[in-house]
Order: C-alpha cells, then structure tokens, then sequence
C-alpha cells in the first residue's frame, strides 16, 4: 500500500517536471509580458494564451492531496487560481474554497470550469482580487 501511495506520488512530481521543461519558452514569453508591463502583464498573459502553469486539469499533488485526504477540511484559498482547476478539484461539502486571480480572463474562464464542475459540486466561489 504504501509503494502504491509512493508511485502515485512519484508519477505526480515527474509529469509536473515534465510540463515545466516543455514550458521553458513559454516561460520566457511569461517573463517579457510581465516585465515589460507590470500594471497589466498577467492580463495580456491570458490573452496571448501565454499561461505555462495552466495544465488544463488540476495540479497533480493538489489533486493527490485531496483524494488521500491529506488536504483539512473547513476553509482553503487558492490565489493566483488562475482557471480555477485546483478550486474545483478540493471543493467539497466539508470544504469551502475560493478562489483569487487578478486577471479578469483567469476568473471569465474559472466561472466556466466552475459551471461544468457544480454539476458535481455544492457550493464554490470565486472572486476576483
């Protein structure tokens, strides 16, 4: 049981290692976006689709954390929650989440995860920061 738990773990952290290699460029175009505009770099991010951390799906160890139960209860912030996968994910009748972006894009898109999510889920909010 516990080599399961450490295999499962282990192919977490290595598909995370593996999206942050492919994302290096992408990175790059991160850092000139923000640099370059401090006031609305995150912003013009989401609009040139410039998101390397956004994997499309939770974060595997968030993900993993929820569901061996590793995550407390009652309440959790994500900041920076970007599309909001990981609020999602963690949400549940004994925990409640919300989520904080300062990108009005991230939040837009969030508010649709959340809509295919609350089919599953009670209660998530999001609010923008």
């Amino acid at each position: 049981m516990r080599m399961e738990k450490r295999d499962e773990t282990q192919k977490s952290i290595t598909a995370v290692e593996s999206t942050t290699r492919s994302n290096n460029s992408r990175v790059d175009k991160l850092q000139q976006l923000v640099h370059k505009d401090s006031t609305d770099g995150w912003e013009k991010s989401w609009e040139q689709g410039v998101t390397p951390w956004d994997l499309g799906e939770p974060t595997p160890i968030i993900l993993h954390l929820h569901q061996t139960g590793a995550l407390p209860k009652g309440r959790a912030l994500v900041p920076g929650c970007g599309t909001g996968y990981d609020v999602v994910a963690i949400a549940c009748p004994e925990r409640h989440v919300v989520g904080l972006d300062i990108s009005d894009i991230a939040i837009k898109k969030a508010v649709e995860v959340r809509a295919v999510g609350q089919k599953i889920l009670a209660s998530i909010r999001l609010e923008i920061s």
